[in-house]
């Protein structure tokens, strides 16, 4: 039993047989319990069991579980069962392979793993199980065999049940042709991991996931084309929130990605996304980090995407469609998208009081710096100055909807200091007219002078445009303030109840502390482009 010193361990079973084992009673291998005087050294860990046999049956238990541990001593570690059978296995008990409980969840021990290897249709059908009786995800089970690549036609985890491969630096290969669980369980890959997950090449199958995933940085993880997520989310050390798929790495595989109800996906700062081709055997596209591609987003009740701190993101996605009480969340992010629905109660927010982790060093979304000549500092000044801050200087270029630069656009040169750069009643050749004299759904279009849109708290708007072919163009007018020379600096006497800078032009938040919106405030952006007619 173990080693002769303390507290022991559970022992090996091993049983061969040429034709039958009937279980109706119990086989285990179970570890010791912790002293119960107090005395120093953790409950016992469980041992092995293997079985070998042609048939088997039965309902009775067979156990490996860790020890119970008391005062301050841990508990034991749970064993190994396994079972490699000829025929299909028929044995309808039950399989106990916990980890031992200590004085809390902190002192509790990790589970261990049931494989069943039998054989259906004339071939091996492998199964893997664990059942970690609730305990935390971080008491976990682990795969650890000298060969890498790992193939289970089910992958059973239950009651919180955590399956990690051993992170030893490895090229590691894990394959599952069927997850079952309870929404509580944890697939967690760390580098040079990969996992596929009831992926079919060639067939557009759909995957409902019953467990959550973790993925480190230089792993990956390949789901099938079509992937509804349902885990009920997973609560480690250092996140804010639960989390039923986390990803830091290469996500591959989905066309359409519906995140259910009470769910939330976390993208870290190396997640991207990735496409296969299966007729040639490899990816048809790959995504830098920071930039995720969909055929269809559908984000129904109460569930989130949230982007990890500090990052500047990109979504391209064909369809989003965001339900009650939804969430999209990031710092800064651009989404280029045919169809947006933002159902009442939806958000997609970059604010500060929803992220308060993000630093504040992001230049993208500052505001306007409201209060440089203004005779109150903070705040106040946007209002009750008496000397106007002017409309900031802006450098704007016409993007095409692949990125390409089209060429600079030129302001107004002829219009007074007191006005906008940009003449704002006139059209000309060198001026941008903002039209907002009509509602309409339809996109704005070129005529003698460009005609913009400019949504409230951005400086960049998606134009559709007709050349002279008739073709329909897309066409993306970025700006960029640039920084007015004290010569521009212009007294007015506007009421000091009028806002010095219009919101619906450029926004007034996120300035320096003495001059509007507090201490590097609100440094978020949103580059929403909506781009219609895509060819």
């Amino acid at each position: 039993m173990g080693v002769d010193c303390c507290i022991s361990g559970g022992g090996w079973i091993h049983l061969q047989l040429g034709n039958l084992l009937i279980n109706d009673g119990t086989i285990a291998a179970n570890g010791e319990d912790s002293n119960p005087n107090g005395s120093p050294g953790g409950a016992g860990s469980g041992g092995s069991i293997l079985i070998e046999v042609y048939d088997f049956e039965g309902y009775g238990v067979i156990s490996s579980m860790g020890g119970t541990g008391s005062h301050n001593n841990g508990g034991g570690a749970a064993g190994r069962v396994a079972v490699h059978c000829l025929q299909q296995i028929v044995y309808e008990g039950s399989y106990t392979v916990y980890g031992g409980g200590g004085k809390d969840d902190t002192q509790s021990a990790g589970g261990g793993t049931v494989y069943l290897k039998d054989i259906r249709a004339s071939k091996e059908y492998k199964r893997l199980l664990l059942n970690n009786k609730n305990r935390p995800h971080d008491k976990y089970a682990t795969i650890d065999e000298s060969f890498t690549d790992h193939y289970f036609d089910e992958v059973h985890l239950l009651e919180q049940a955590s399956l990690h491969m051993a992170e030893d630096g490895r090229s590691t290969k894990l394959d599952i042709y069927s997850t079952i669980g309870d929404g509580t369980g944890l697939i967690h890959l760390h580098a040079k991991q990969k996992l596929l997950v009831e992926y079919r090449p060639s067939v557009r199958n759909a995957f409902i996931t019953g467990i959550n995933f973790i993925t480190d940085k230089e792993s990956e993880i390949v789901f099938p084309s079509i992937t509804y997520v349902y885990g009920t989310g997973v609560f480690l050390e250092g996140q804010s929130e639960k989390r039923s798929v986390s990803i830091n790495s290469r996500l591959t595989g989905i066309a359409d990605l519906i995140l259910g109800f009470e769910t939330l996906l976390y993208l870290g700062e190396n997640a991207h996304t990735a496409s296969i081709d299966p007729s040639k055997g490899g990816y048809s596209s790959t995504d830098p980090a920071g930039t995720v591609t969909f055929g269809t987003l559908d984000l129904r009740s109460f569930s989130e995407i949230k982007y990890a701190p500090d990052q500047t993101v990109k979504q391209l996605i064909a369809r989003i469609d965001a339900r009650f009480q939804s969430v999209i969340s990031a710092e800064s992010i651009t989404i280029i998208t045919g169809v947006f629905q933002l159902e009442a109660g939806a958000t997609l927010t970059a604010s500060a009081v929803y992220r308060p982790e993000d630093k504040k060093d992001e230049s993208l979304g500052r505001g306007i710096d409201a209060g440089v000549t203004g005779t109150i500092a903070g705040t106040e000044a946007a209002t009750t100055s008496t000397t106007s801050t002017p409309a900031p200087v802006m450098k704007c270029v016409r993007v095409d909807s692949t990125g390409k630069v089209l060429g600079e656009v030129t302001t107004t040169t002829s219009a007074p200091k007191t006005t906008l750069p940009f003449d704002m009643t006139t059209p000309s050749a060198d001026a941008i007219n903002v039209d907002q004299s009509e509602e309409t759904d339809a996109p704005p279009v070129y005529t003698d002078a460009p005609v913009i849109n400019l949504v409230n708290g951005t400086n960049s708007t998606a134009v559709n445009t007709t050349n002279a072919n008739n073709t329909s163009l897309n066409v993306t007018i970025v700006c960029t303030p640039v920084t007015a020379s004290p010569a521009d600096l212009v007294p007015t006497e506007a009421p000091s109840t009028q806002p010095v800078i219009q919101s619906k032009y450029f926004g007034t938040g996120g300035g320096y502390a003495t001059n509007g919106g507090g201490e590097y405030g609100v440094f978020l952006h949103f580059n929403l482009h909506l781009l219609f007619g895509i060819k």
